[in-house]
């Protein structure tokens, strides 16, 4: 049996070094740190499981496997896997079990899923993964168990599992009869940060119970720094707050060369960034902070100077204190309430 891959034509049984082996049999494929770099051709379409480990792959292109109807098992750990194509498991309808740990996957087209509805196990573990968007486990409704751990994971929603088929099938079963199979779900080492956006997925975590099982119950805070390494059920979250912007004057009039104090009181659930502009353009390096700055021009504008300050938002988590002038040669203070030991700086 013989699997061209690339340039190159491998014998299914040959062994061309102690650590290279290329092997088929019952109806399966196994390559093993080989140099190939991507998906071997002409697979037979009766293949059952493929493993392709160490083999310096780095993506899953459209219809990587669709010649392969009868697949059920795909392992592809260990490789450098950083693009999956959204059509790249078409073809798959029976595939079972897909094993990708050990890649460099920063995101997942999870709408690819759509093509593999008998998916049980999906591995995911010690990749880049920074994001489960809620829709995510929409598309796997036979899943049974699902690896996450060792990613970069920080906030996700609780309604990421809400809105997962099979959780709201085995809770409604588990309920009446008490014979659903367990789901492992593996959420362990990720950077996990435990402010008000985290709250929903804390109690979800904390109310799990059969027949969803967690692999490792105590997941860990990374940040803030007031909850860095304490576990979920040793805090407390607060629910989130839209930030509110309000200043005790908004329209200073002043004269040529005077100094003026505009201030800019934001109330928000997480601390909010605070943003000065000056002419829609951000002011940079002292967002949050006492500083000073100055502005020249060569000609008059108006006398006296007129100061106006005014707050737009631009997302939820985040505050403009905006400033319209006049004069371009006035020295401005402007403060922020949450620092007040910053050294002011000037700025030109």
């Amino acid at each position: 049996m013989k699997i061209s891959c690339g340039y190159k034509i491998y014998t299914c049984y040959w062994l061309f070094l102690s650590k290279h082996i290329l092997s088929y049999h019952s109806r399966s494929l196994l390559c093993m740190e080989t140099s190939m770099g991507h998906i071997p051709e002409d697979i037979p379409h009766d293949f059952t499981k493929i493993r392709i480990e160490n083999c310096h792959l780095t993506e899953l292109p459209q219809g990587s496997f669709s010649k392969v109807s009868a697949l059920e098992f795909l392992w592809l750990n260990f490789n450098e896997i950083a693009l999956m194509n959204i059509k790249s498991l078409e073809g798959l309808a029976s595939l079972t079990e897909l094993r990708l740990q050990g890649n460099k996957l920063a995101s997942v087209p999870w709408t690819a899923f759509q093509d593999t509805p008998k998916l049980k196990i999906l591995d995911l573990k010690h990749n880049q993964l920074d994001v489960l968007p809620e829709h995510a486990l929409r598309h796997l409704p036979a899943l049974t168990y699902l690896d996450l751990s060792f990613n970069q994971l920080t906030v996700i929603s609780k309604d990421v599992f809400l809105n997962w088929p099979l959780y709201q099938t085995a809770e409604k079963a588990w309920g009446k009869e008490g014979l659903v199979s367990n789901v492992v779900l593996a959420l362990h080492e990720n950077p996990w940060l435990c402010d008000c956006r985290l709250k929903g997925f804390v109690e979800f975590v904390r109310a799990i119970s059969p027949p969803i099982i967690l692999m490792n119950s105590y997941l860990m805070c990374s940040g803030p720094a007031s909850k860095a390494d304490k576990f979920f059920h040793e805090i407390q979250l607060k629910t989130c707050m839209k930030p509110v912007a309000s200043a005790p004057e908004t329209n200073i009039t002043l004269p040529l060369g005077a100094n003026a104090t505009l201030t800019c009181l934001v109330k928000a659930r997480p601390s909010p960034t605070i943003q000065w502009m000056y002419s829609l353009k951000i002011i940079r390096g002292f967002a949050g902070k006492i500083f000073f700055f100055h502005y020249y021009h060569p000609f008059n504008c108006c006398e006296p100077a007129v100061v106006a300050l005014s707050v737009v938002y631009v997302e939820p988590s985040c505050c403009i204190c905006f400033m319209k002038r006049c004069g371009n040669n006035t020295l401005f203070k402007v403060t922020s309430p949450y620092i007040f030991s910053d050294v002011p700086k000037p700025l030109i």
